[in-house]
């Protein structure tokens, strides 16, 4: 009865959302510059990695557990668990110089 698995890899399509999140999340932060793009480039390189990989899985042509799946999965990890926390602690966001503020659009009055 453990073994018996209703959805197959159910595991794997949590990963789904959260690769197309973490896309969309370090596209701003690399556009944004609020942290240096090499970090941003990193995430960026390991949620494409992840956004690849869980397909691939979820069709069965690699296993996500070990091997190259696994290794599909550690720029994505390095990101999140080293790169990312140690920066925001120790720097924080970079906040924006006076050229880089973002000004809100003026509505054009027709008089």
């Amino acid at each position: 009865m453990a073994q018996l698995q209703v959805v197959p890899n159910h595991l794997l399509w949590t990963y789904v959302p959260t690769g197309l999140g973490g896309l969309l999340l370090t596209y701003l932060l690399y556009v944004s510059r609020l942290v240096p793009r090499p970090i941003a480039v990193l995430g960026l390189l390991g949620y494409a990695l992840v956004s690849l990989g869980v397909p691939l899985g979820l069709v069965g042509v690699l296993d996500t557990n070990k091997g190259a799946g696994l290794a599909l999965l550690a720029p994505g990890g390095l990101f999140e668990v080293v790169c990312m926390p140690i920066w925001l602690i120790a720097k924080g966001f970079n906040p924006p110089t006076s050229e880089q503020q973002l000004i809100a659009p003026t509505l054009a009055t027709t008089s």
